[in-house]
């Protein structure tokens, strides 16, 4: 199962390699920025969906609102 930002980036690459036209030839190197970047975040969003998962166990485990304290110390 892919999480969206994966999707996201498989789709980025798939209309990378379709151009048409040559004033796509910028579109294309946009392209590619933005596919280098959203990569660059998958790392991040694994952890953050870890960290998700952690923290909704924990708090049925232990019966705590876990996620109130951490909205509370983001803000």
């Amino acid at each position: 199962m892919k999480t969206p930002m994966q999707e996201l980036i498989d789709s980025l690459k798939r209309e990378r390699m379709n151009p048409s036209n040559e004033w796509q030839i910028g579109y294309q190197k946009a392209l590619i920025n933005v596919i280098s970047e959203a990569e660059s975040m998958l790392e991040k969003e694994k952890n953050v969906i870890i960290d998700a998962y952690d923290y909704g166990f924990s708090d049925a485990k232990s019966n705590h609102d876990h996620n109130k304290r951490i909205l509370q110390r983001n803000l």
